[in-house]
């Protein structure tokens, strides 16, 4: 999953592009189907097992994380800055 480039967006959060000395892209962070794919397997193993591996605070966290991110990339494609 991690090395599938189909998984993993071009531009970082900060809208930047990153590349290494031989010119290759270094990928930027999963894609947000992805990012919910790996949510979603985490809390079936949850229910499977019946261990908790990912606390409410935490998944209220990355759902603002997502909600933010999906914020600044309206922003950018509209040619704004965000803060």
């Amino acid at each position: 999953m991690r090395d599938d480039p189909e998984r993993r967006q071009a531009q970082r959060r900060d809208g930047s592009l990153k590349f290494i000395r031989n010119g290759r892209l270094v990928p930027g962070p999963f894609t947000f189907e992805t990012q919910m794919e790996m949510l979603g397997r985490l809390k079936r193993l949850e229910a499977e097992t019946g261990l908790r591996l990912v606390g409410d605070d935490e998944e209220s966290r990355i759902r603002r994380i997502w909600a933010d991110d999906v914020l600044a990339n309206l922003d950018r494609a509209r040619g704004r800055v965000s803060p």
